[in-house]
């Protein structure tokens, strides 16, 4: 009786370790190794944020005349970065040597935040992807989940 009780002590223990084990990749702040994963991830990155003119539609440059003239915000990074793709992630590839990462707010508020940030280093979290339309205009870009002090 004794000996089975010990083990139902003992699994116990370690289903809830199991249950309460944190997965290391929820938050990045790698800042020392250069080193990031795309969404789901949740990444904070740090540098310079600044808006640069981008052509945008029709033509994407091919007829400046007509073109939208887009202006994102850009965030340009201290040190170039690596941003990994897992083994299960069919959307992204890995790119190495980020340097300049486009930001994506998710609402007015969120811009206008960013907005009093242009020309300052600025922390941002959120998650990253590769960049798939033509108003993507870095290779890897982040979609804010908050701006950080």
């Amino acid at each position: 009786m004794k000996k089975t009780a010990m083990y139902l002590v003992l699994l116990i223990l370690v289903l809830s370790l199991i249950a309460c084990k944190k997965d290391t990749n929820d938050v990045e702040v790698l800042k020392d190794s250069g080193e990031y994963y795309f969404e789901p991830n949740v990444s904070i990155i740090e540098g310079k944020l600044i808006t640069r003119m981008y052509y945008g539609p029709p033509n994407y440059g091919e007829n400046p005349d007509t073109d939208a003239q887009q202006y994102p915000f850009i965030l340009q990074l201290d040190n170039p970065i690596d941003v990994i793709a897992t083994e299960n992630d069919t959307q992204n590839s890995d790119v190495l040597g980020v340097t300049e990462i486009q930001v994506v707010p998710m609402g007015e508020e969120e811009t206008q935040l960013l907005d009093s940030y242009i020309d300052s280093r600025v922390r941002i979290q959120g998650t990253l992807f590769k960049a798939i339309f033509g108003g993507h205009h870095t290779d890897v870009l982040i979609q804010v989940e908050e701006i950080l002090d």
